[in-house]
């Protein structure tokens, strides 16, 4: 529970193979503390619990991951191609059972299971949710207030500010994904988990990763066998109006990503 010792923060994009990841690296950390938040509530959290862990793997935001304490956090998410990712993500809100309790209350999966694809994402409430509308930039979106602190943008500024100068908001996720520790895209995934756990000074994975897909929910508890249906054409050029600006931030990250990956391991 030392202040200096080296924590790892694993910004969890869904749908971009985050799971699996996790389980490798609770596999390779000795003495691994996890913490038990998940889902963006970092800042909910007093600084006193959290200097507890050593790994941190949720959907946060990258600011939010700004608020865990310590000298030498090392930050890491992953990344796959954006119009993949949003068919995988509309495919796994609608495999999930409507009709359970739980489910009832999540408003994606009742519209996934209610509405084709073409009508998802026209649907006004999809196209403005974070996770839908250019999730990876959205992420990684920072602002500094009026006071000079830098503070996280609540949904509806980050929307604005898109909007208003998408160029702009490019840059400033781009700024912050380039000062992680390391990165994977799920398309090149072997490689790339090498090259990252070097990178954070962790012994090479003793299994390969394997993404979790569609076919291994079928089975489980509160999920269903759904057709998986191909994207019409008219259905594509939604998605990539929704992944814009996601996409624009991948091919800009193919070349430097290299570069980042040849640096020497911060020990």
């Amino acid at each position: 529970m030392s202040y200096s010792e080296k924590k790892i923060a694993f910004i969890h994009i869904p749908k971009c193979g985050g799971t699996s990841l996790t389980r490798l690296l609770q596999d390779a950390i000795p003495d691994i503390r996890l913490c038990p938040k998940r889902f963006g509530n970092i800042a909910e959290t007093g600084a006193s619990e959290l200097v507890r862990y050593n790994l941190f793997s949720g959907h946060f935001s990258y600011y939010s991951t700004r608020l865990i304490p310590g000298r030498d956090i090392r930050r890491i998410t992953t990344f796959r191609d954006p119009v993949r990712r949003l068919i995988s993500f509309y495919r796994f809100q609608r495999a999930h059972d409507p009709d359970l309790p739980q489910h009832k209350a999540l408003p994606l999966v009742q519209m996934a299971s209610a509405l084709p694809l073409r009508d998802f994402l026209l649907h006004p409430t999809v196209r403005d949710t974070v996770i839908v509308n250019n999730p990876f930039v959205r992420t990684f979106l920072d602002r500094t207030s009026p006071m000079g602190p830098i503070v996280q943008p609540t949904d509806s500024e980050a929307s604005e500010f898109i909007r208003r100068d998408p160029e702009g908001a490019l840059r400033v996720a781009l700024a912050n994904i380039r000062s992680l520790s390391g990165y994977v895209h799920l398309e090149e995934l072997d490689a790339d988990v090498d090259r990252l756990f070097v990178r954070l000074g962790l012994p090479a994975p003793s299994r390969r990763l394997k993404a979790q897909s569609l076919d291994d929910l079928e089975e489980a508890e509160g999920f269903r066998k759904i057709e998986k249906a191909i994207p019409s054409d008219v259905e594509t050029a939604l998605i990539q109006e929704n992944v814009a600006l996601d996409s624009a931030l991948i091919a800009r990250l193919r070349w430097p990503r290299r570069i980042l990956a040849l640096r020497p391991a911060v020990r």
